[in-house]
């Protein structure tokens, strides 16, 4: 099957690490192009972020357009899928329905087009204009969604309900060390206050929607209560203004460790992974720690609330700080059972990419 992916980039973000999982699987036994549309030679570590883990079989493209809409990228794109022609285009990002809107409308008659919503149906995907590509492609055969986990499904349905639509679970790759994993042992074992500390990650980019002043504000409060614990974040874009107010908001105990691409190494290294944002869709960084065996602390946004099961994680009543850290308390003061849970599931989760790719393809083709 000949397959195009579409993305604008590959920044640091879980869509694009996604992207790039599902497009290597594919090709196992697919032929399959990942196509990013902004140009990759502009901020080239940021947006090459994840071009360095696509599979040798995966054949990368990028179109090299300038920031911002224009109306000729409309034409751009549909010349390059008419020319390619695929059997299957899938895209990816909430605002890629621009782009790829007449490329769907001209070409969607012959050839499936396939986007998947990334985060919460409510935040992006509601707009104006998704309701006229509902009406003029979804309707009509041209267009079909697929929600990453039964809450987008849910929420999909209600607002789109006769549009063609599949829930099928975000996934990820096997985590696995790489060969950074010792040097990544000594930081961490250098960071701790001593040998019973307990380590907490977070993974994420510096972003409002990730809540991050609760975090800090709740992890301070854990230190103030007499917790042996640490805090390591891992992200880009905590040079930002916000990245600053975040770090003088930060007490002991608190590390910024910058953007790294061997996130295995500390989740696996990690005691318990931890999440605060406002909303989500399915968070990669959640099947992460969910497939290293790592117990999860999150606030209750859609696809948090798919993956805890209050066995392999904790997640708060609400988004208060008063609840985050009871929830944190909870986490910490049963450690040890959330993670014998967390490691019994591990082997049997339904989000990996594996089982994802299948469910892509019987999508794709029907």
């Amino acid at each position: 099957m000949k397959i195009l992916q579409i993305i604008f980039s590959l920044s640091s973000g879980g869509a694009e690490r996604f992207v790039v999982d599902l497009s290597n699987e594919l090709s196992k036994n697919n032929d399959v192009t990942l196509l990013t549309l902004k140009d990759d030679k502009v901020d080239v570590e940021i947006r090459n972020f994840y071009k360095f883990d696509i599979s040798e079989r995966v054949n990368y493209m990028n179109l090299g357009l300038g920031d911002g809409f224009h109306p000729l990228y409309l034409i751009q794109i549909y010349k390059v899928i008419k020319d390619f022609n695929p059997d299957v285009v899938h895209f990816h990002g909430d605002n890629m329905i621009k782009y790829v809107y007449y490329a769907c409308l001209r070409l969607g008659g012959k050839i499936p087009f396939v986007q998947t919503i990334h985060s919460d149906l409510y935040y992006g995907y509601t707009t104006n204009f998704y309701k006229l590509a509902y009406h003029t492609l979804a309707l009509h055969g041209r267009l079909r969604w697929a929600a990453l986990s039964m809450t987008n499904y849910n929420q999909l349905k209600k607002e789109y309900p006769n549009a063609k639509s599949r829930c099928i679970f975000n996934g990820r790759a096997p985590m696995t060390p790489t060969e950074k994993f010792d040097a990544v042992k000594e930081e961490i074992s250098a960071l701790k206050d001593n040998a019973d500390t307990t380590v907490i990650l977070h993974v994420a980019r510096c972003s409002p929607p990730k809540n991050q002043k609760l975090l800090i504000r709740s992890f301070n409060k854990l230190r103030v209560q007499g917790r042996n614990v640490i805090l390591l974040v891992i992200g880009t874009n905590f040079n930002s203004e916000e990245g600053k107010l975040l770090k003088d908001m930060s007490g002991k105990g608190i590390y910024f460790l910058g953007a790294h691409t061997n996130i295995s190494d500390y989740v696996l290294q990690s005691d318990v992974f931890v999440l605060s944002s406002i909303y989500e869709g399915m968070p990669i960084t959640l099947l992460e720690a969910m497939l290293s065996g790592t117990p999860m602390v999150s606030t209750p946004v859609t696809g948090a609330v798919d993956v805890i099961n209050g066995k392999n994680g904790v997640l708060s009543k609400d988004f208060t700080e008063y609840s985050y850290v009871a929830a944190l308390n909870e986490m910490l003061d049963h450690l040890d059972q959330y993670k014998a849970e967390a490691m019994k599931e591990k082997d049997n989760s339904p989000y990996t990419i594996k089982h994802c790719a299948e469910q892509y393809l019987e999508f794709y083709k029907e």
